[in-house]
C-alpha cells in the first residue's frame, strides 16, 4: 500500500520552500567535509582522485558544487535531510545556519542549523526547473517512504523516468509500497 503524505493543504509540508538564503561557503565546506562519501560518490568521474590527498579531493568537490549552484537556485528544507538521498536525487545538500534578513541587516543564529536542498535553475545544466517535481519527490520517498498524491509518478511516469532514471524510479516505488 501506498504511503502518502500531502503536499501542506491539511498537514505539516514535506517541505518548506526558503526565499532569502544568506549563502555562506564556509557551511558548504563544512557540508562536504561532514558527509565526504556521498559527495565522493557523486563527483567521483568529475575528479582525479590519484595520489592526491583528501583535502585536495574535498577542494574539488567544493569547486564542482560551487559550479552547480552558481547563479539562480531554488532552496527546500525538508523535514527529513540525509545528504546522500539529496545527492543520488540531483539535489545539492547544504547545512547553513538560520540567516534572516531583517531592514538590510543580517541576524544570524548559530544555534538553529537549517538543512536545505538546493535545486540550481542554471539552463545551461541539464537540470531545470521543471525537473523540480519529480526530484523532491524521489528525495521525499526515498527519506520518508512517502509521497504526494499528485506526484508526476502517477501523473506522468516517463515523464518522472526520464528526469530521474529508471533504476531511481525503481527504488522510489519500492520505498513507497
Amino acid at each position: 500500500m501506498t504511503n502518502f503524505y500531502n503536499s501542506g493543504l491539511y498537514t505539516q509540508p514535506f517541505y518548506n520552500k526558503i526565499s532569502n538564503l544568506v549563502f555562506d561557503e564556509d557551511f558548504l565546506l563544512d557540508t562536504i567535509t561532514d558527509n565526504y562519501d556521498g559527495f565522493f560518490k557523486y563527483y567521483s568521474c568529475e575528479i582525479e582522485e590519484v595520489g592526491q590527498a583528501e583535502s585536495e579531493v574535498i577542494r574539488q568537490m567544493f569547486y564542482l558544487s560551487l559550479k552547480r549552484i552558481s547563479g539562480k537556485c531554488l532552496y527546500f528544507k525538508p523535514l527529513i535531510f540525509n545528504a546522500d538521498i539529496a545527492l543520488e536525487c540531483g539535489l545539492t545538500p547544504l547545512v547553513t545556519p538560520d540567516i534572516k534578513i531583517n531592514n538590510n541587516a543580517l541576524y544570524r543564529s548559530c544555534h538553529n542549523f537549517i538543512n536545505i536542498l538546493i535545486l540550481s535553475s542554471r539552463t545551461e545544466e541539464k537540470v531545470q526547473i521543471m525537473d523540480l517535481s519529480p526530484r523532491l519527490d524521489a528525495y521525499q520517498a526515498l527519506t520518508d517512504n512517502s509521497i504526494d498524491a499528485a506526484s508526476d509518478l502517477f501523473q506522468d511516469l516517463k515523464r518522472f523516468e526520464s528526469v530521474i532514471g529508471k533504476s531511481l524510479t525503481q527504488k522510489v516505488l519500492s520505498a513507497i509500497s
